[in-house]
């Protein structure tokens, strides 16, 4: 890893937004994507809302060279093209310094263009940024030598782009020879195309007496040519459609950050990551994007922080801290896809940047593990097991874990993510157990003590006693999904019970929201509801139980136990509305409706896989297994109350 010139200027929470600088950012579409983004901020063009000029809907406008760019605003329009001072009666901005339509047919751009088109995309990407940096020293006016100096000394690299292009175009083994040959043929394109460019610039000047022609240097193109392969960041923004899958994570632990941005290698210059969306996923934005304020933020495989979008607006461009970070600790990000092995993330890293990763990650997947226990703090393995975790890979996680536990077996966080792992494999008496025993060892952990007192609250059901089978059922899905056909509570104790619940929100101050955090509901645990707590309980023992006991065929010997408990309000003018389709954390899922159809119009769980909505009746519930995927159907008018349940077996 190297070392990193950010570094925190304060003390950050995990999930943190913050600010680096203030300092602009520099959008570049690919050529690819022009006349379907704005070529000024990148948006899609598509699903921009019209807007009627001279009695005609238009979506987008044009650039009035006829160059095929087109514009999502009349504002990126003019920004493009006069640049800050539109007011100018001569273009400014940065497109004009590119533009290749008419008048400017036959002109060196032209060819420029369909040199890069032949040769390398990062040629046009490269003098898109020479032409902001252009624009942005005549909106400086007298302070424009100032400008451009400053600017070019950002966008300096270690290596060249011939050098980058040739490790990234060979294979994992190569001979020098073979290198530099390559190396040889790819610096002649570089001069090639820009010679084309310095052409077209040079009339661009004349033309509009820019005295710009001292700075026409091939050194700081070139600098910026290996700039845009090496500092660029590719734009990952969509829109999924409602209903796309996604699973529930344990507490404490996320695996999701809103608008992402992230690179990706599978081209040069680096692609957005849109290869395997849903069918139905939009992009919103699309295209490269290159920073003053994230120069400074190295590479790592477990890296500290994230860029990240607050909003569809590169003006509020931010970072996203993806764990706790010390004031002053170094900032790192991923300049690669993490999913990869450490094979191809070292190659990667050597073919793109020239650089090896000594990071903890690739350290610990070397095997240098007494490298790692004596290298790297307690804290650096945690976050190294948290990344295994939220990535997916639960045997690392595990394995890190082991260690971190071995050096120090009273580590409550390790303990606590060492359930959580557990829980996400499918172990969940082992999670639990692992849980109670970390609690005895610190009673004051956050998380520990809150599982505790979930777990202390709620009544298993003992597959093997006497408790009659006797509540009648209907059989949605053979082996996955049941419906209760008479009420098991009756309405005037779910009236009482939703009273219950409002009373606590009201007393809380809301309803809670976070509890779930890649699915989030409006919700109140069970255990926090006393009225609400001894009758679940007893309704589980009595009904609930043996209910799933002769559903899923639960031989003797099994023990039903809660995971948790919540109850949902569905809120059609307030508040949420509806679930998107996701599966659940447990074996087995409960719905218990706390109120009638009469009282909202919608609802109900959805079953994709089943082709049905089922909605039972005020006191009924249904039970699914919680892999199966399922959502909330949108209701649209009223309120909705139920009780919701994750199960398991030991």
């Amino acid at each position: 890893m190297e070392k990193s010139s950010a570094v925190a200027k304060k003390a950050l929470r995990k999930g943190e937004l913050f600010r680096i600088g203030s300092k602009p950012v520099i959008p570049l579409l690919l050529e690819s994507d022009k006349g379907s983004f704005c070529g000024n901020c990148l948006r899609n063009l598509e699903i921009r809302e019209c807007k009627v000029v001279s009695n005609q809907s238009i979506a987008y406008y044009a650039c009035p060279g006829e160059c095929g760019e087109m514009f999502c605003s009349l504002q990126c329009q003019l920004g493009a093209i006069y640049g800050v001072v539109a007011e100018h009666s001569k273009p400014w901005g940065w497109h004009s310094f590119i533009c290749s339509g008419i008048p400017a047919e036959k002109s060196a751009i032209v060819e420029f263009s369909k040199y890069c088109s032949r040769s390398s995309e990062t040629f046009m990407l490269a003098a898109k940024l020479l032409a902001h940096l252009f624009s942005g020293a005549l909106a400086c006016q007298e302070d424009a030598v100032k400008f451009i100096s400053h600017f070019h000394k950002h966008f300096t690299t270690r290596h060249s782009w011939p050098d980058l292009a040739a490790r990234a175009s060979l294979e994992s083994s190569f001979h020098y020879c073979e290198f530099t040959h390559q190396r040889r043929i790819l610096h002649e394109q570089l001069v090639e195309a820009w010679g084309l460019l310095e052409s077209h610039f040079l009339n661009i000047f004349a033309c509009h007496d820019i005295q710009f022609d001292v700075f026409l240097k091939f050194n700081m193109y070139a600098d910026f040519v290996a700039s845009v392969e090496t500092m660029t960041y590719a734009l990952d923004i969509v829109r999924r459609p409602t209903g796309s899958d996604v699973s529930e994570c344990a507490n404490g632990f996320s695996q999701s950050y809103g608008n992402r941005l992230s690179h990706d290698t599978t081209h040069s210059p680096m692609l957005a990551s849109t290869k395997h969306l849903d069918e139905d996923t939009i992009i919103e934005l699309s295209g490269l994007i290159l920073g003053f304020d994230f120069i400074g933020l190295s590479h790592s495989c477990a890296p500290n922080v994230q860029l990240d979008l607050e909003s569809l607006s590169l003006t509020q461009l931010s970072c996203i801290a993806l764990r706790n970070i010390e004031r002053g600790e170094s900032l790192t990000i991923a300049n690669i896809p993490l999913h990869q092995s450490l094979e191809t993330r070292q190659l990667t890293l050597i073919q793109r940047f020239g650089l090896v990763c000594m990071c903890s990650r690739c350290c610990w997947e070397q095997g240098n593990i007494l490298h790692c226990q004596k290298t790297f703090t307690n804290a650096d393995m945690m976050s190294l097991a948290t990344q295994a975790y939220e990535e997916g890979r639960f045997k690392d996680c595990l394995d890190i874990l082991n260690c971190i536990i071995t050096n120090q077996p009273g580590d409550s966080d390790a303990l606590h993510l060492y359930g959580v792992t557990m829980l996400s494999l499918g172990n969940w008496k082992v999670a639990h157990k692992i849980w109670r025993c970390a609690h005895v060892l610190k009673k004051d952990h956050y998380w520990l003590e809150k599982q505790a007192i979930k777990d202390s609250a709620y009544e298993s059901f003992d597959c093997g006693s006497k408790t009659a089978d006797d509540t009648d059922f209907l059989t949605i899905k053979a082996g996955e999904v049941y419906m209760t056909s008479r009420t098991v509570v009756s309405a005037l104790t779910c009236k009482d019970w939703v009273a219950a619940a409002e009373r606590v929100a009201k007393a809380k101050g809301g309803w809670e929201t976070d509890r779930h955090k890649v699915v989030p509901t409006t919700d109140l645990p069970v255990h926090e509801i006393p009225e609400i707590l001894e009758d679940w309980n007893g309704l589980f023992v009595t009904t609930i139980g043996p209910c799933l006991r002769q559903w899923y065929a639960l031989a003797p010997g099994n023990n039903i136990h809660v995971h948790d408990a919540f109850v949902v309000k569905y809120d059609a003018m307030h508040g949420q509305c509806h679930l998107p389709i996701h599966t659940d954390q447990g074996q087995f899922s409960l719905t218990l409706a706390l109120n009638g159809t009469e009282d909202y119009i919608g609802g109900g769980t959805v079953f994709p896989d089943f082709s049905c909505t089922v909605n039972p009746d005020c006191g009924k519930f249904i039970a699914f297994k919680s892999s199966t995927p399922h959502g909330g159907s949108p209701i649209t008018f009223g309120l909705r109350y139920i009780i919701v349940a994750f199960l398991y077996t030991t």
